[in-house]
């Protein structure tokens, strides 16, 4: 089976201060299907949301992050008039609490993570074709 069309890919903002994981999920995610976009904390993720909020199909933040957490930056997206669906990640036991968010405790298998979107890419677009 051939990889879809580049268009047709749902695109992933991936937010996590941890480089060596930014990059192993990217390229686990880009192997399932996706294509992902990378962002080094809340604060870098919600430039680019500024102009490129549109063509986000979801997010995936760590919870703790300088400069902008992912809690606050789950909370300005959600300001957004087409806000894409967030999933927060952490290896913190106490940030399970996500108000009522998709949470994905550290350690997980790449497998657990695109599973999780995929269901939050269908709810949100009613998509019976995402990964």
């Amino acid at each position: 089976m051939s990889a879809p069309a580049p268009h047709l890919q749902p695109t992933v903002l991936l937010v996590d201060d941890e480089e060596l994981l930014r990059w192993a999920l990217a390229r686990a995610l880009e192997k399932r299907g996706y294509r992902v976009v990378t962002a080094e904390d809340g604060a870098a993720a919600w430039k680019l949301l500024q102009t490129a909020s549109d063509s986000i199909s979801a997010i995936v933040t760590d919870v703790t992050m300088p400069n902008m957490d992912g809690r606050e930056l789950a909370a300005r997206v959600a300001t957004l008039p087409q806000a894409p669906p967030v999933i927060l990640i952490s290896g913190q036991p106490q940030d399970a609490s996500t108000l009522g968010r998709p949470f994905l405790p550290k350690p997980f298998h790449p497998d657990e993570l695109a599973s999780v979107l995929a269901q939050v890419i269908r709810k949100v677009t009613g998509d019976r074709s995402a990964h």
